[in-house]
């Protein structure tokens, strides 16, 4: 089965389409939120430790990119704790959710998953 299939399956298991909307279950959701949280702290000790590894330089590419890689663990490394505080209020709230299910894009959920599935393809062709 494809991973475009199996998206599919799960964004449509893990949801309730009615008319023209999609909803899916506030758990689901915050799992998913939890999982963007995990990549996004991970995406950051990348871009510290590209950032290392290139040479000091004054000028050209590679200065050029020294400084998009600060300028962007400035601004990720500010977001990472709201993230945790999101994290820890979903978390918090998944007992009694203050609602069941909330409104978004199914193709959204089927993106997410389709990278979740290629992620673990390349992951496990490279063991």
């Amino acid at each position: 089965m494809s991973s475009e299939s199996v998206s599919s399956l799960y964004s449509d298991n893990v949801g309730i389409t009615k008319g023209d909307s999609y909803r899916i279950a506030w758990q689901e959701l915050a799992w998913l939120v939890s999982h963007a949280s995990s990549m996004a702290e991970a995406r950051l000790d990348l871009l510290k430790s590209l950032q290392t590894a290139l040479p000091s330089q004054d000028s050209g590419d590679i200065a050029d990119l020294k400084e998009l890689l600060s300028n962007l663990i400035i601004m990720q490394s500010r977001l990472a704790g709201r993230e945790e505080e999101l994290d820890g209020a979903l978390s918090l709230l998944s007992g009694n959710p203050p609602v069941s299910h909330v409104a978004l894009n199914q193709d959204t959920i089927s993106s997410m998953a389709t990278e979740i599935l290629s992620a673990a393809q390349r992951i496990t062709s490279k063991v």
